[in-house]
């Protein structure tokens, strides 16, 4: 059984003018200072794809003699420490599976792809029971080199060479007792160890009964949570990151405005005058500290189509739209990153006086609402629903739907787009908040929704555009005022 190495899959040598070596990552770099020309050779072998170790150091040996081969030694410390190198573990000449390094190099105290390797040759796979079971955490998706296996937990990815090691994984998925592994017959059982000892120390597969099943901190987290917490932030993962306008020439960026449909006729919204809105209203202080979550409505007197015209206004409208850089961008009331303003706000209207009842798309450019669809049981199912979320006694007599036009943000940036999305959701939502408080409007955010129920309703495409918020507003029932004259529910 021996081990192949090479550059980690992301690295990108790069040499200054000055002559000194650098390794670029996406999210670090390191410097290799002066290279010899043995180390030059030794650093273009591995950025050329998998190297024997051995054979290496014999190339090293033949270039310098001793002094070739504790400068290619010299080398390779450097980038194992540094956690340059995956390292694939072989048996009978076939690669069974390869550990790569992910995010930003390791710490003096972390362990490296080699060293995860050498456990395995070695049969030393950490402080582990008899029993193993695969990581609630790990996930299996596919790659450009196969199947490939992360975790939220792990700085490792494993690229699986071997369909048989997927068999193990699946009889893992239950714990199985060390002596019981299964043996596929394209494997021995040396080879099923040593591969099952590699993912024990990558943290990929764990004893029965481990910190991922008793810890109060892991158990608070599901796999999905964990894994987006991990993947749309640095230092876990070494995917493209930030502004990387990955789209820019495939694709044409999305434009500020979202087309109106040419079919529905549109409703103008009255333009309030914000001076006059706003002389008699409190402070932003004294707003902020009146904020609350009102969640009964008074529908003897339910809101009226200038007010939910005027809190659509202080809220959502476009104020104006640039281009820079061939991307159209925009500027509302609330912030959005890269001044993308992905969100749409759809309003679904129970009881508004002076508006039918149904489900409407604000255009804030316009500042006008379209009717999407009437009164049609998604539309009545969405409002039953946000009742039920947000223990009302009643449908809530608008509820807004949030949605975003994912392409508007993922066109310019990766990995963080969605996490990026969701906090503009919150940035909206905390405007809605002190707009409906100021205006003495009963406010309250939902914690989630249906964007399935939302598709059906609006015809509107999973993928393309869906809805990630969910805010309910009426009028404030006689009990509870807001404002200045703040009451509590």
């Amino acid at each position: 059984m021996v081990n192949w190495i090479r550059l980690r899959d992301t690295a990108v040598v790069h040499t200054a003018d000055g002559g000194e070596t650098l390794l670029l990552g996406p999210s670090h770099r390191a410097s290799l200072g002066t290279l010899t020309p043995v180390q030059q050779a030794v650093l273009k072998q591995l950025a050329d794809g998998d190297c024997d170790s051995e054979a290496l150091l014999a190339d090293a040996v033949a270039q310098g003699a001793a002094r070739g081969l504790r400068e290619a030694y010299g080398l390779l410390a450097r980038l194992r420490l540094g956690d340059w190198l995956c390292v694939t573990l072989a048996y009978d000449g076939r690669p069974l599976l390869t550990i790569c390094p992910s995010g930003v190099p390791a710490g003096s105290d972390d362990r490296c792809a080699s060293d995860i390797v050498a456990d395995a040759l070695t049969g030393v796979a950490g402080d582990v029971s008899e029993t193993l079971v695969l990581s609630r955490f790990a996930v299996l998706r596919r790659h450009a080199d196969g199947p490939l296996l992360e975790s939220p937990l792990s700085r490792f990815g494993v690229h699986l060479h071997e369909p048989a090691l997927l068999e193990v994984l699946g009889e893992l998925a239950r714990p199985r007792p060390t002596t019981d592994l299964p043996v596929p017959a394209a494997l021995g059982p040396d080879a099923v160890a040593a591969a099952v000892r590699a993912l024990v120390a990558g943290g990929f597969v764990v004893a029965a009964g481990s910190a991922e099943d008793t810890d109060p901190a892991m158990l608070q987290w599901s796999p999905h949570e964990l894994w987006f917490h991990a993947r749309s932030r640095q230092g876990r993962h070494d995917a493209p990151w930030g502004a990387t306008y990955w789209a820019r020439g495939r694709f044409d960026p999305l434009p500020a405005r979202r087309a109106p449909a040419a079919t529905t006729p549109a409703l103008a919204l009255p333009v309030p005058d914000l001076f006059a809105a706003t002389a008699h209203e409190p402070g932003l202080t004294e707003i902020m500290e009146a904020r609350r979550s009102l969640r009964r409505h008074d529908d003897a007197a339910p809101l009226r189509l200038a007010q939910l015209g005027e809190f659509l206004y202080r809220t959502a409208r476009t104020r104006r739209t640039w281009a820079l850089d061939g991307v159209e961008l925009a500027d509302r009331p609330y912030p959005s990153g890269g001044a993308l303003h992905e969100l749409e706000v759809y309003p679904v209207v129970g009881l508004v006086a002076g508006l039918a009842s149904g489900l409407y798309r604000y255009d804030g450019q316009a500042h006008q609402l379209e009717q999407v669809a009437g009164g049609i049981p998604p539309v009545r199912q969405l409002l039953s629903r946000a009742a039920g979320s947000a223990a009302m006694t009643a449908p809530p007599q608008v509820l807004f739907v949030i949605t975003a036009r994912f392409g508007r943000v993922m066109w310019k940036y990766e990995s963080m787009a969605y996490a990026l999305i969701l906090k503009n959701v919150g940035a909206l939502m905390a405007a809605m908040y002190n707009v409906a408080t100021a205006m003495g409007l009963a406010p309250c955010a939902l914690g989630g929704g249906d964007a399935d129920l939302f598709g059906r309703a609006t015809g509107l495409d999973y993928l393309t555009e869906s809805s990630v918020g969910e805010f309910v507003l009426g009028s404030a029932a006689p009990t509870v005022t807001t404002g200045a004259h703040q009451g509590r529910e």
